[in-house]
């Protein structure tokens, strides 16, 4: 009896049962951190540092491959040398990508390259030579290569130190080997 009528006087008021449930939680976590703080163990010593070995640290593998000099290529050339590694599907897509990262923006290669699977690439072979067009902006350059379905469009930007990285591909349009 006494139990009903103490739960019918806590819940008569929102204000009442949330400031009697906040105590509640503020008492038990007072005593928790209180009844703690003596019951620690004293930390165990710690262990023993493993001997020490003379042997020579594994030879270190580079995350990435080393830049090719091609990195230096002027737009014209880059823009086909991007074309002829972006349509070959041969190999596996890490390793296909791994030919491309050096070659693009790093944004480009981390975003948008990193989701191709290159046996969707629209295209076997490069046909001809790039076409430069005119750029909008300073510091970019725009090729066109021929591809044997399409034209690709690839989209460059200066890196400042006399190289040129590509920043985009796009089909330019579909009219080759098409019927």
């Amino acid at each position: 009896m006494i139990w009903r009528a103490l739960v019918g006087w806590l819940l008569r008021s929102r204000a009442r049962f949330f400031g009697m449930l906040a105590a509640a939680l503020v008492g038990g976590l007072l005593l928790s951190s209180l009844t703690s703080t003596g019951d620690t163990p004293a930390p165990e010593a710690a262990a023993p540092p493993p001997p020490a070995t003379t042997a020579a640290p594994p030879p270190s593998i580079p995350s990435q491959p080393p830049a090719p000099p091609s990195q230096t290529l002027p737009p014209r050339d880059l823009a086909v040398k991007v074309a002829e590694l972006w349509v070959d599907s041969s190999p596996p897509q890490r390793e296909w990508l791994a030919k491309l990262k050096p070659l693009v923006t790093e944004e480009y290669g981390a975003v948008t390259l990193a989701q191709v699977d290159p046996r969707n690439v629209p295209a076997l072979q490069v046909l001809g030579p790039a076409t430069l067009r005119e750029s909008p902006d300073p510091g970019t350059a725009i090729a066109d290569v021929p591809l044997d379905t399409l034209t690709l469009r690839v989209e460059m930007v200066d890196t400042g130190d006399g190289g040129w990285r590509v920043s985009s591909l796009a089909p330019e349009e579909e009219t080759r080997g098409t019927a």
